[in-house]
C-alpha cells in the first residue's frame, strides 16, 4: 500500500518591496489523503519566517477553498 503525495492545489505568493518591509507571504491549498489544508509561510528577505497551516486537521474541499479566498 503507498501513501499519496501531497497535490498543490492553489498557490499565491505576494512580495511587499516597500523600504523596509521586503517580505513575502506564501499560501497554498493542499490536497492530502484525508481532505484539503490551507498552509502558509512569511518572510523578510534573508530569514527562516514563520510557517505552518491554518487549518488543525484536512477538511472538505469547499472548507478549505473558503478560507483561502477569505485571508487573500
Amino acid at each position: 500500500m503507498s501513501i499519496p503525495a501531497n497535490k498543490t492545489i492553489e498557490s499565491v505568493l505576494l512580495h511587499n518591496d516597500e523600504p523596509p518591509s521586503n517580505k513575502y507571504y506564501a499560501m497554498q491549498l493542499v490536497e492530502t489523503g484525508a481532505g484539503f489544508v490551507v498552509n502558509y509561510r512569511n518572510w523578510r528577505a534573508g530569514t527562516k519566517g514563520l510557517q505552518g497551516s491554518r487549518t488543525k486537521k484536512p477538511i472538505p474541499f469547499s472548507e478549505a477553498k473558503k478560507l483561502f479566498d477569505e485571508i487573500l
